[in-house]
């Protein structure tokens, strides 16, 4: 984006269009810019020296906008620092000055100047000269130009043709677009998601407004910045964000109304465009995926659920819900397992067209019956329009931005049962045992059949041929053995010794003892004092 006062557009009646860099000299003066940013770069040159720089270049254009608009951008890429030379903090400096001279009195004359200086200077250790230099080396314009993130003319003139729609866009009162093919959909759905914008879609009729004809096309309006209350920076900059990936599309268009202040006052245009209308330079530099959260609400859910280790896998912003009217939901998360997704829906703050919309999407899954959705909403907003829509089951109140995670896991874990029951229960379901294995591990057992170990231990468990000693199923022979090998063994701590040699895990070894036919006989908190007993 660009700030508002660098903006270049023009008016016709009631549409309103940017005025785009499109011919060569756009480049050449694209180019000039760079330069001066890369000279000024290579020489260490204070910010006031390379201003100078572009104030010289802007005097032979016509076009004031143009070159501050390339200035702003290239500023983005560059990091300015105060100098090497700087020997002690400016704020320091210029505190001990403004003290010295309250105390001393206001300096009339260049000697009584120099004697604060010195003063200041003895007082901080530093020369005179070094206190001079010091004293300002943090304003604005005599920082240095430490690093400049190269680019050249064509993706500068892009980037700046892209800036010039997402400034206008910042405006907007509502913003209808299509792209086409459902990878693009899917891409700019998550985006929309991601960035808390409101959104409604619908089908358009053969024949569209902009000429278009053929199939109908599912058209995405949003609810523009200028129509929210206090919510116009935050919101306008969510739209200008979405634009990359709206035009980065095959085909798509976009279709808006715009505020602008006029003589008369405030005046709605119209902006619309299409791929057939941009010019070909329209970039974005930094473009990239995104892969943050949408706030701490949904991180520390994200979290929590993760470090409980359900085997559930846990989909942020998962492909969309189609609905009914050819609208879409998409969900802040979904969790996978046996094929089965169950979703989870985040509420924050919502206008009243806004939540009416939402909740038709809500009761359109809940209808169905093919969907499982469970919707959070924060408890201080109040909503009692959705606890009276919304099953008791399904709906979760949080506050403090903490999401209980208790309500989903209890609703997976009966998942996990049922499918548990229902694969016991099953005379078809195997789960094939080494014959020749005298130990399984049932954790890599569940990872290899894709089940729950719960699962694994109880079709095992029907096995003769193996005992189950804490999460390992031990062979009846390899059991028979190690009877024999502890035959006279009084203690537990040597018993442990000699399964270990045979090769049992260690955090088998008590329940194993056990099933051998053996009493553990704890004397102290000292495992080295515990004693083993044959059970009569």
């Amino acid at each position: 984006m660009l700030p508002l006062q660098l903006l270049r557009i023009r008016t016709r009646g009631g549409s309103i269009t940017p005025l785009f860099c499109v011919d060569a000299e756009d480049l050449d003066l694209a180019s000039r810019m760079i330069k001066a940013f890369e000279e000024s770069h290579r020489k260490k040159e204070r910010k006031g020296l390379l201003e100078k720089r572009i104030a010289a270049i802007e005097s032979q254009y016509d076009d004031y906008k143009l070159v501050r608009g390339f200035y702003a951008l290239l500023e983005r890429r560059c990091e300015f620092n105060m100098a090497t030379g700087i020997a002690a903090d400016p704020f320091s400096v210029r505190k001990a000055l403004f003290e010295e001279s309250a105390r001393r009195g206001f300096a009339l004359t260049d000697l009584e100047r120099n004697e604060i200086v010195s003063a200041v200077a003895a007082k901080l250790g530093i020369s005179a000269k070094e206190v001079l230099q010091s004293m300002w080396g943090d304003l604005e314009e005599n920082l240095v130009l430490d690093h400049f993130e190269p680019v050249d003319e064509r993706t500068l003139v892009g980037w700046y043709n892209l800036s010039l729609m997402q400034t206008l866009l910042f405006n907007c009162t509502k913003l209808d677009f299509y792209v086409s093919g459902g990878t693009s959909w899917k891409d700019v759905l998550r985006n929309v998601k991601r960035l808390g914008l409101m959104y409604n879609l619908q089908q358009r009729p053969e024949g569209n407004s902009d000429g278009r004809t053929g199939e109908k096309e599912i058209v995405c309006s949003l609810d523009g910045p200028m129509s929210l209350f206090k919510l116009t920076d935050r919101y306008g900059t969510s739209i200008a964000k979405l634009l990359p990936s709206i035009v980065s599309s095959k085909k798509w268009y976009i279709d808006s109304w715009i505020v602008r202040k006029t003589m008369a006052g405030r005046k709605i245009y119209q902006f619309k465009i299409s791929d057939a209308d941009v010019p070909k330079l329209l970039t974005d530099p930094y473009s990239r995926v995104h892969e943050m959260f949408d706030s701490a609400v949904e991180e520390k859910f994200a979290s929590r659920f993760e470090k409980s280790a359900t085997g559930w896998q846990l989909i942020r912003e998962p492909d969309p819900i189609v609905v009914s009217g050819g609208k879409a939901l998409i969900p802040d998360f979904m969790f996978e397992k046996y094929n089965r997704r169950v979703y989870l829906e985040i509420i924050g703050f919502w206008t009243k067209e806004y939540l009416e919309r939402k909740v038709g999407k809500m009761l359109d899954v809940a209808e169905s019956g093919k969907i499982e959705l469970f919707v959070a909403v924060n408890e201080e907003l109040g909503c009692s329009k959705l606890s009276s829509l919304i099953s008791k089951e399904r709906l979760i109140l949080y506050k403090d931005d903490s999401v209980p995670i208790k309500p989903i896991l209890d609703y997976l874990k009966s998942i996990d049962r049922e499918f548990i029951e229902r694969k016991v229960a099953d005379p078809e379901f195997r789960i094939e045992l080494d014959p020749e294995a005298e130990i399984i591990s049932i954790n890599e057992l569940a990872r290899k059949n894709g089940v729950p170990e719960e699962l694994v231990s109880k079709v095992a468990s029907k096995n003769d041929r193996f005992v189950r000693a804490g999460m390992y199923l031990i062979s009846k022979s390899k059991a028979d053995k190690l009877r024999t090998v502890l035959e006279g063994v009084n203690k537990f701590a040597e018993a442990c010794v000699l399964l270990s040699k045979n090769g049992i895990p260690e955090d088998s070894h008590a329940d194993l003892v056990s099933k051998l036919g053996y009493s553990v006989m704890w004397q102290s908190m000292d495992p080295g004092s515990a004693i083993i007993r044959k059970a009569l």
